[in-house]
């Protein structure tokens, strides 16, 4: 960009100020604007790539206290986790569940008869639809 610059001086020839025509100096105030906005650009651009490059660490501890790590890291895990394990494995239908509810419970404590669940289940195939 060429700029006609005319410079303003002190007794001594010192440069002390610039004289500038209003276009050179709208070009100026253009050109640091582009500038400006290239190096925003430019920093959200190397931020970007920071946040790719970079993993974000989890803090330590988070889970502190819910599992121990065994000595040996090729132990056995205890019991109750590898009943989980387990348990997701079996297909668990909704009559065996029932049951095993039903064993599990003490309905005679509950203090009413089985004969209230007799007649519960609505037996018929749905409504009818004539069309």
């Amino acid at each position: 960009m060429e700029l006609a610059e005319k410079f303003v001086t002190d007794a001594q020839g010192n440069r002390i100020g610039v004289l500038l025509s209003i276009e050179d100096y709208q070009k100026l105030l253009d050109a640091l604007e582009t500038l400006k906005s290239v190096e925003t650009d430019d920093n959200a651009i190397m931020s970007k790539k920071e946040e790719i490059t970079s993993p974000k660490m989890r803090p330590a501890g988070l889970c502190e206290g819910e599992f121990i790590v065994p000595d040996d890291f090729d132990d056995l895990l205890p019991e109750e986790i590898l009943q989980g394990f387990e348990s997701r494995k079996k297909v668990n239908r909704f009559w065996d569940s029932l049951q095993t509810f039903r064993q599990s419970q003490d309905f005679k404590a509950c203090n009413f008869d089985e004969d209230i669940f007799t007649n519960l289940r609505d037996k018929s195939t749905g409504r009818i639809v004539d069309l």
